[in-house]
């Protein structure tokens, strides 16, 4: 059950970044509508996990595409090309880091959720 938690709170997390992603009571009502056994609550919950880290990445990237066709200098785009990576990466880190700060205060282990984000 804490690694439900975990989840759920990484869902959060994520979910936090677009506006139109579901709530985590949504997802979990979701999942425990269709499964009601823990393990494949979490095996739910870590698929929505994993779609809505290739929704992020699909937008990261369609982020940089529109960035190509900004009507600017060639060095204000490489300028924000890099800024949005490096942003990038440290979104990636900050996740990862809160993720596994709150597995580590329910006393679950992270590797699970850690291959996922």
């Amino acid at each position: 059950m804490k690694s439900l938690s975990g989840i759920v709170f990484c869902l959060v997390l994520v979910g936090g970044i677009a506006d139109a992603a579901p709530m985590t009571q949504d997802l979990y009502s979701q999942c425990s509508e269709n499964f009601f056994v823990s393990s494949e609550i979490v095996t739910c919950l870590t698929e929505k996990l994993a779609e809505s880290e290739k929704r992020l990445v699909d937008e990261q990237q369609r982020a940089l595409m529109l960035l190509d066709k900004w009507d600017v200098d060639q060095e204000h785009k490489a300028e924000a090309k890099k800024n949005i990576i490096e942003s990038n990466r440290e979104f990636k880190n900050y996740k990862q880091e809160n993720c596994n700060f709150s597995m580590s205060l329910m006393g679950g282990g992270t590797k699970q959720l850690s291959r996922n984000i």
